[in-house]
């Protein structure tokens, strides 16, 4: 009998220390709450370069003639592949006599914007004007 006894007495701590392991868990939930969020992102132009040809500063920087990076000096490209920052080319254009890329020395022609693909027929109009 008091074998008995002792299987029983070592049997109910474990019972209880499952019972408290199962309770601690279940009181253990998180809650969460976002008050405040500080995005922070990058950008670049997808030249294929680093750099302008002519004014040898980076694309998502400031060409020596421009204030402000980004749109107020948008990157263009030629027909021939090559990109430059608008201002540069158009000083180094009219500065030619002839209207030729300063890498290839092809003639220079701005490369029209094409479609983006999955872009609506009003959008694509609307980059072509």
């Amino acid at each position: 009998m008091l074998a008995t006894g002792a299987a029983a007495d070592t049997a109910v701590p474990s019972q209880q220390a499952a019972r408290t392991a199962a309770w601690g868990r279940a009181a253990m939930t998180w809650h969460v709450e976002i008050k405040k969020w500080h995005a922070v992102a990058t950008w670049t132009w997808n030249a294929g370069d680093d750099v302008c040809g002519i004014c040898r500063m980076p694309f998502d920087g400031c060409p020596p003639d421009g204030k402000f990076p980004g749109d107020d000096s948008p990157v263009v490209w030629g027909v021939c592949g090559h990109a430059f920052h608008l201002q540069c080319i158009t000083k180094w254009l009219s500065a030619q006599t002839e209207q030729r890329c300063p890498f290839c020395r092809r003639a220079w022609e701005f490369k029209e914007l094409e479609q983006v693909e999955g872009a609506g027929a009003g959008e694509a109009m609307a980059e072509d004007s």
